[in-house]
């Protein structure tokens, strides 16, 4: 049971804001937990079925949409600018958008960070290396003649086929190798391209598995019969497979020497940082980025491509069940802030760090609009949804049971009478 006062001191410190709305404005109806166990992302949201639902059409969506927020961190939250990304294709508003067109969706952006996660603990227990495999387009063939509009516009219309092309031959190297057969990807549009010479230039970013073979000789280091260790599927393995790839989009040789980049995932922090690019990668697709409203308003908007992330089949299977939802009762969203935020200064107190991070409440008004996070909350907004991270991977267990044990109607509101009307 929480003490009211350590409730009502904390939850000031848990939203980061600097007038938390009065606790009569989170009405008491049953809510549920959903928990990312792999990433710790969580979503507290209100069932459905109450009536919090009716209160407007818009708002209906936006409580069914509060469970799959739970990738969203505070530094770029749900409403966050006026930047409206939307299901229809921005050239043609009468016409529904082609597949790809408005980005990374929500599903795409927790596979990828969740899958992340997920190979890294895959790897670690077959004892090989979780690494970066980063793609950048090329710009020029590899007779030196550089890509001019059309040939970029060529690369795109053959994006697809490229992207499967490169992970078919990977598969096959994995296996001739005796490495799992198990990667994701995530494309970014690239945005200093984009920016300075205004043409759409995607690039992928792949977590696959290698094996480092201390007996290997290193060709860029070592000379005579000394061998420093190099990696099984080597860096110019993956050169081949891109420039190969690259040549059957664009129908000649393309210079790739500086295409593929592999850069080692080792530990946990760097699993996290990873996570965390992989995270504001989809962010170019959310209201907090003006990139893909700008191509897709652009003479670009027809070389989208048509899908931005992807993975092998079980990696998908096994982030999908990863999920989970419980049962938290009837209460408030404040209660749930009021506990997380109790928890979170006794776990600090005791270790000196938070259990909990970028914990924040999301609220819609009446006619659907979301209140842009950090900004006040008018009176015809209500709450939809609370959205968080466990801080760190190796708390998510402990996490996860905390936030699975949370009864709402156990949790004192510092208040002594509310307005039960609302």
């Amino acid at each position: 049971m929480l003490d009211n006062s350590v409730a009502h001191r904390s939850i000031h410190t848990t939203e980061k804001q600097d007038s938390f709305p009065d606790p009569k404005r989170f009405p008491s109806i049953a809510h549920r937990v959903k928990i990312r166990s792999l990433s710790g992302r969580f979503a507290v949201f209100p069932v459905q079925s109450t009536r919090l639902a009716s209160e407007a059409a818009e708002g209906r969506q936006a409580v069914a949409e509060g469970a799959e927020d739970a990738a969203r961190q505070s530094d770029a939250p749900m409403g966050s600018s006026d930047v409206h990304i939307c299901r229809n294709d921005a050239t043609n508003p009468n016409a529904r958008a082609p597949r790809g067109f408005n980005g990374l969706p929500k599903a795409g952006k927790e596979l990828i960070v969740d899958g992340t996660a997920l190979l890294h603990q895959i790897f670690k227990s077959l004892k090989v290396q979780s690494v970066c495999w980063t793609i950048t387009q090329p710009s020029s063939f590899a007779d030196g003649t550089p890509f001019q509009k059309d040939d970029y516009k060529r690369w795109l219309r053959g994006q697809s086929d490229f992207t499967r092309w490169v992970m078919e031959e990977l598969g096959r190297e994995l296996t001739r190798l005796g490495l799992p057969n198990r990667w994701l990807y995530v494309i970014e549009p690239q945005e200093e391209r984009w920016r300075v010479y205004g043409v759409l230039a995607p690039h992928i970013h792949a977590v696959i598995p290698n094996r480092w073979i201390p007996t290997k000789q290193n060709p860029h280091k070592d000379k005579g019969f000394g061998a420093s260790g190099y990696w099984a599927l080597t860096i110019e393995d993956l050169d081949d497979i891109i420039a190969r790839c690259a040549a059957r989009v664009m129908g000649r040789a393309v210079d790739c020497r500086s295409a593929g980049n592999v850069d080692k995932i080792h530990g946990l922090g760097k699993v996290g940082q990873y996570m965390s690019k992989f995270d504001k990668i989809g962010n170019y697709f959310s209201k907090g980025s003006r990139i893909m409203k700008d191509i897709q308003e652009s003479e670009w908007s027809g070389y989208i491509p048509s899908n931005w992330y992807g993975s092998d089949k079980e990696t998908r299977q096994q982030v999908r069940s990863s999920v989970e939802v419980h049962e938290l009762g009837e209460g408030s969203l404040f209660q749930a802030a009021a506990a997380i935020a109790a928890f979170n200064e006794v776990y600090e107190s005791e270790t000196g760090k938070p259990m909990f991070a970028c914990v924040h409440t999301h609220w819609i008004r009446k006619n659907g609009e979301r209140v842009p996070y950090g900004e006040p909350v008018p009176e015809d907004a209500f709450p939809v949804a609370m959205t968080g991270r466990i801080n760190h991977l190796r708390d998510i267990e402990i996490g996860t049971m905390v936030l699975q044990a949370m009864e709402l109607n156990t949790i004192p509101i510092p208040l002594e009478h509310l307005d039960s009307s609302y």
